[in-house]
């Protein structure tokens, strides 16, 4: 009786340990189920925020139905969650051209392959990856992920019709374009160089752009090249570009670098003008500019010359009479002829070829030199000169004589313009790579409608000047690279500046007068 007590109640202790362990296991699988759902709902949720889309679909029965839909990107096309869960595409999209594309692509996921596509649904661009997700050897369910690609499809876009707008430029332009890579290879090639060179944009794509340029002036694009890669800008220059037939063209020649994003140079775009017709324009235009000038000097010559020619012919005839103002007629006659000789000097300086050497002087020894050889003729009129000492020597390639005639001129007239006394001051400055000599005087000025004139032939503001010395002066200046500017108003005086290329500039030390110390 005791032994089977005792067995009953081991028997009940053991029922009890059971149900206390299922009991603790049926909560363990509630809390477990609890964070599952939480762990789910944390997970839809993000999905929901995130910028792009994420779905799943499943194959029953032969159609794909959908079993989660999420994402920002869901709104944006148009559309809710739920619209797609439990449903096939089709169902949900009426545009049957664009189900078909993209079960096309559920197909090959499901058949195990990793697969993308690109759609369009109310205007917004998405890309889409299809992967399958599979388990023993079967593809169980798809998952896709997708990311809004309109912005970049926009910039597609604009992309290319920006190049078709561009290669129409191109392509319709009687200029030379070309877009070379940094190893000088031409990428592109624009028809107009079947025209200009004899070349079709297929033979020279791929080939050196050096190819095309006259060996004699390969240096200089070798050289151009150079500066490109490390000045990074535009660069403007000439060579010549060699046609197929072997004869040499000039160019004019602009080159804008591509620069990339790291700060590299990835391409040049060349762009090449044909500069012949250009030169034959400036050569007739030369000619006829020489022949309206023949005609204005022959024109100023015999006026200028028949007037002294008309005192010497009636003074030869009163020569001819016995008097006692013969010798007063010959000093009128000889007069009239200096007149014409003078004349005919600065004529020949202008018309004749100077054949002259350049060697480099310093700018202001030449301007003092002047200032030394008229100052007696300027104090005789009591006019002063007065030269502003520098502070750096300025050297410049010149023909000594022909700027010191410049210099005459230029300083006679401004003696000339004071005849009731006053002061010319004269000065020389740099700015950059040009040196200006500033030659300003107290005189009575020159109204703008005549200022337009100097330096036509014959044209002067002096009784008894020719207009040639201001015609020569011009045309000196203008041969050694420089221009002559002339600013004035009436009663204030004139300024003339005169501006040459440096060749040096040294820094040194100058006396009160302006003379190098040591």
């Amino acid at each position: 009786m005791t032994l089977q007590f005792t067995l009953m109640l081991a028997g009940w202790g053991c029922c009890a340990g059971v149900v206390v362990l299922v009991a603790i296991l049926i909560v363990l699988q509630r809390n477990l189920l609890r964070r599952i759902r939480a762990t789910r709902h944390t997970l839809r949720a993000t999905l929901r925020q995130q910028q792009g889309m994420v779905f799943k679909f499943v194959k029953v029965d032969g159609k794909f139905i959908h079993t989660l839909c999420e994402g920002e990107l869901v709104h944006k096309l148009g559309y809710d969650s739920k619209t797609f869960v439990g449903r096939t595409l089709g169902e949900v999209i009426p545009d049957a051209l664009h189900v078909k594309e993209k079960e096309r692509h559920y197909e090959l996921a499901w058949q195990g392959q990793v697969t993308s596509y690109e759609g369009c649904l109310n205007g917004v661009w998405y890309f889409a990856s299809l992967r399958p997700i599979i388990e023993h050897g079967r593809v169980k369910e798809v998952i896709a992920s997708c990311v809004d690609i309109t912005n970049l499809k926009r910039a597609e876009t604009t992309l290319r019709q920006n190049e078709q707008m561009y290669r129409l430029i191109a392509e319709s332009s009687a200029d030379l374009i070309r877009i070379v890579d940094s190893a000088l290879r031409i990428r592109y090639a624009s028809p107009s160089h079947t025209a200009l060179l004899g070349y079709l944009p297929e033979e020279l794509e791929g080939r050196s752009t050096l190819m095309l340029v006259s060996p004699e002036d390969r240096h200089i694009a070798l050289r151009d090249r150079e500066r490109i890669l490390e000045h990074k800008a535009l660069l403007q220059t000439h060579y010549r570009l060699r046609h197929r037939d072997g004869t040499d063209i000039l160019f004019d020649t602009h080159i804008s670098p591509v620069i990339d994003t790291d700060g590299t140079i990835s391409n040049v775009v060349v762009v090449s003008r044909d500069l012949t017709k250009r030169i034959k324009m400036e050569e007739e235009s030369r000619k006829n500019e020489k022949l309206a000038l023949a005609g204005q000097l022959a024109a100023g010559i015999a006026h200028e010359i028949r007037n002294p020619l008309t005192a010497i012919k009636g003074f030869t005839k009163m020569l001819q009479e016995p008097s006692d103002k013969q010798s007063y007629y010959a000093e009128i006659v000889l007069s009239e002829l200096t007149s014409i000789e003078a004349i005919v000097e600065e004529f020949l300086l202008l018309a004749k070829p100077q054949h002259a050497e350049f060697k480099r002087h310093d700018i202001f020894l030449l301007l003092q030199d002047v200032v030394n050889l008229l100052r007696a003729q300027a104090l005789m009129q009591n006019v002063e000169l007065l030269l502003e000492p520098v502070k750096r020597r300025v050297d410049v390639l010149v023909v000594a004589t022909q700027i010191k005639q410049v210099f005459i001129n230029i300083v006679k007239n401004a003696i000339e313009a004071m005849p009731d006394a006053g002061r010319v001051h004269l000065f020389v400055d740099v700015d950059g790579e040009t040196v200006r000599i500033c030659i300003q005087d107290e005189g009575v000025g020159i109204d703008q409608e005549r200022i337009k004139h100097l330096g036509e032939p014959f044209y002067t503001t002096r009784e008894k000047g020719s207009g040639l010395g201001l015609m020569v002066s011009y045309k000196i200046v203008r041969d050694h690279g420089g221009d002559i500017d002339i600013t004035s108003s009436t009663h204030r005086g004139t300024a003339v500046k005169i501006r040459l290329p440096v060749a040096e500039i040294v820094e040194v030390r100058t006396g009160t007068n302006g003379a190098w110390e040591e």
